[in-house]
């Protein structure tokens, strides 16, 4: 079955527009066979339907609905409306008798029943029927198969067939073709991953980690800093011969008589990137002029200013509020100061707070209240910068 272009982002494999619709799909449904042989009566009435205001609406809801969802759903919508386009009918409203000729011509081409499509278009039918009520034509279509009887047992018939044909198979047992005899030499796929398949799948882990920004890890969760560099290449001395064995070569045993040893290569340490210019707070320091003791009392003194400024922020954010003062944040004052740090302070503000706090408190702040603080003071900031302008 040939595939012609989309006039969207998806492959066209449904309906091609140059072939035109096939009605040959068996069925033992005598529902499905009578909507079949009246199908041009059904589309005249769907023609009838073309209202500009009501298409577009009811499009205009497809598409938001499925833009939220997998990709796939969008590409069924596609191929319905190519079927509608090689039928010369408009595609809605969607009611169960056009959308079981879909499935039938859909069936016809590829002697597949498209559990996705159906999917998609009896879920667009209940989301956009409702723009169509009031329509002249909508009830006469919707009694074509007013309860989807059609439908089912269409579908119930291709289940079964397919059920029959795994079943044949299996008695059937394994094919009595030939098998392709098996390579007689020694690849590189017997001899496991080399080094350069290696190196490229820890490249591409490195990128994957590397792009997520997760600013507030664990103290505990410290990576290591040669992620993201790589040993140097040194020259193999070893080599495999035609019949899989390896061998050292000559000039190996020529190092080893001369006292030569391989040394391990220097170890490198990449510098990380300096955190963006910004004022940097006081409680960064805290840590090395605050006592465990003086850190355990005020753990259980806190301010009621900032309690209720945390309240407003958000009710889950009220247990940070003995943190914040142990870091020397006791006002609403200091807690709106934070709105003028950059995000990368903020966040080793953070961390260091939970790196201090570990000794003298069980429970640590928790990573999840410090990101949803962070965020409710960026989303303050960037209020009070609406309000200026």
């Amino acid at each position: 079955m040939s595939t012609a272009a989309s006039s969207g982002q998806y492959p066209v494999k449904r309906f091609p527009l140059d072939q035109p619709l096939e009605w040959s799909a068996r069925t033992t449904s005598s529902l499905m066979q009578d909507l079949v042989r009246r199908r041009e009566v059904i589309f005249d009435k769907q023609r009838e339907a073309d209202d500009g205001t009501l298409q577009d609406r009811s499009d205009k809801l497809a598409i938001t609905n499925l833009s939220k969802g997998h990709r796939a759903d969008r590409a069924a919508l596609a191929s319905y409306k190519r079927f509608c386009t090689l039928a010369d009918i408009p595609p809605y409203p969607l009611t169960y008798a056009v959308i079981a000729l879909a499935l039938f011509a859909r069936c016809s081409a590829e002697d597949v029943f498209d559990r996705s499509l159906r999917s998609v278009l009896l879920r667009l039918k209940d989301e956009t029927g409702h723009f169509w009520a009031a329509h002249s034509v909508y009830k006469e279509l919707c009694e074509e198969d007013s309860q989807g009887d059609a439908l089912d047992e269409f579908a119930r018939g291709q289940a079964g067939k397919k059920k029959a044909t795994n079943v044949a198979r299996s008695v059937a047992g394994p094919s009595s073709a030939p098998r392709r005899p098996r390579p007689s030499y020694v690849g590189q796929d017997h001899l496991g991953p080399s080094s350069s398949s290696v190196g490229l799948r820890k490249r591409k882990l490195v990128e994957i980690v590397s792009s997520s920004e997760d600013d507030y890890m664990d103290e505990d969760d410290e990576t290591d800093e040669r992620v993201g560099e790589w040993p140097q290449q040194l020259p193999s001395t070893r080599s495999v011969r035609e019949d899989g064995r390896a061998s050292a070569s000559s000039e190996a045993h020529q190092h080893v008589d001369l006292g030569y040893h391989r040394q391990p290569p220097p170890r490198r340490t990449s510098p990380r990137p300096p955190p963006p210019v910004s004022p940097a707070p006081d409680a960064l320091h805290f840590a090395a002029s605050t006592s465990p003791a003086a850190l355990s009392s005020t753990l259980n003194d806190s301010n009621q200013d900032v309690v209720d400024f945390l309240r407003r922020l958000g009710p889950s954010l009220v247990p940070l509020a003995p943190y914040l003062a142990v870091a020397g944040l006791n006002s609403v004052e200091d807690l709106v100061a934070l709105m003028n740090f950059e995000p990368t302070t903020l966040a080793l503000l953070f961390s260091e707070l939970r790196h201090v706090v570990h000794p003298v408190s069980k429970s640590r702040p928790s990573v999840i209240q410090l990101k949803l603080l962070h965020k409710r003071l960026e989303e303050e900031r960037a209020g009070l910068q609406v309000v200026r302008r």
